[in-house]
C-alpha cells in the first residue's frame, strides 16, 4: 500500500481568548485537552494555527503542545482580517503575534494560515519577511457539499455547482509547491464548518450529520494523490460527540497508508527538492 504524507490542521481562534470574553477560555482549554487526547492516543502530531492572544494568555497550554511535538503556526494575532491593514499594520500584527508564540513555544512559528484563508501579493511578501516558510490557504469548494443541505439552492443550480467545483478540482493543486521561498500548501478536504456548519460549544450533532461529515472527508482523502490534509477548528472538532469525526478520520487514514506529519516537514522536504534540483 502506498503512503500518503498528510496534515492535520487545527485552526484555534483569537477571540475564544479575548479578555472581554473570559468565560471562553474554560471551553477552549477544554476543547484542545480533548483534542490532545486524541492525537496522543493515535500518535499523531498535529498542526495548530494559533492566534497570537491565545498563546500570550494561555502560554502553558500552546507551550506543551510544541514541547510535545505538534507544530504551532501563526493565525494572525486575534483572527484579524490581512486585507484591511496596510503594511506597517501587517508587520505589526505578525511581529506580535510571533512574539506570543515564541514566548510560550521557544521558537518562532515556521507557517502561517490566514484568518478566512485570505492572503494576497502584499501578504505574500510580509510572510517571507516574517520569516515563514510555509502558508497554507488556498482552498476551494469540494463537490462532496454540493448537495449538501446547507448549500441546497435547487436541483438545477446545485448540479451546477457539482460540475463546477469538478472543473476546478481538475485544475487545483494536488500537493504542496514552492511560491519563490515560501510553500504553499493547498487545502486538500473541507474544513469541520463547512460541513456541520455553525454549532453552540456543547451541542451534539445528529447522527446522519456525523456520518455524512466523515464519509465525505473519507471520500476526499481517496480523491487526492500522495498528500492529503485534514482541517478543523479545535472549539468546534473538539466538544461534544464532534470529536468522533476526527477519531473516525485518524483511525481511517492511518489504516489506509498515511503517515502524519508536521507542515514544516512537508515544507522543508520541498524545499530540499527544489534547491537540490
Amino acid at each position: 500500500m502506498q503512503s500518503k504524507n498528510v496534515n492535520v490542521f487545527f485552526d484555534v481562534e483569537g477571540w475564544e481568548m479575548a479578555p472581554q470574553h473570559r468565560n471562553s477560555h474554560p471551553r477552549l482549554i477544554a476543547s484542545i485537552g480533548q483534542v490532545k487526547e486524541v492525537l496522543d492516543r493515535y500518535g499523531v502530531k498535529g498542526v495548530f494555527n494559533v492566534c497570537g492572544i491565545i498563546a500570550e494568555y494561555a502560554p502553558d497550554i500552546i507551550g506543551d503542545l510544541a514541547r510535545e511535538g505538534h507544530e504551532i503556526a501563526c493565525h494572525g494575532y486575534s483572527h484579524e482580517n490581512f486585507h484591511y491593514l496596510n503594511q506597517t499594520q501587517l508587520s505589526d500584527i505578525l511581529r506580535s503575534a510571533n512574539d506570543c508564540i515564541r514566548k510560550s513555544t521557544g521558537h518562532s512559528p515556521a507557517g502561517i494560515r490566514c484568518p478566512w484563508l485570505t492572503y494576497d501579493k502584499e501578504m505574500l511578501s510580509a510572510f517571507k519577511k516574517a520569516g515563514y516558510i510555509w502558508m497554507s490557504n488556498q482552498h476551494m469548494s469540494h463537490s462532496e457539499l454540493t448537495f449538501h443541505s446547507h448549500r441546497y439552492r435547487g436541483k438545477l443550480v446545485n448540479m451546477l455547482a457539482h460540475l463546477n467545483d469538478r472543473r476546478r478540482w481538475g485544475k487545483y493543486p494536488k500537493e504542496p509547491y514552492d511560491l519563490g521561498g515560501i510553500v504553499e500548501i493547498p487545502l486538500m478536504s473541507s474544513t469541520d464548518g463547512d460541513i456541520i456548519g455553525e454549532v453552540s460549544p456543547q451541542q451534539e450533532i445528529p447522527a446522519d450529520l456525523l456520518s455524512f461529515a466523515i464519509s465525505v472527508l473519507q471520500r476526499q482523502f481517496k480523491k487526492s494523490r500522495a498528500y492529503f490534509n485534514l482541517n478543523f477548528h479545535a472549539i468546534v472538532i473538539g466538544r461534544a460527540n464532534r470529536i468522533t469525526i476526527l477519531e473516525d478520520m485518524l483511525d481511517y487514514v492511518l489504516s489506509s497508508g498515511g503517515r502524519f506529519i508536521t507542515a514544516r516537514e512537508v515544507a522543508e522536504s520541498i524545499a530540499l527538492t527544489f534547491h537540490s534540483g
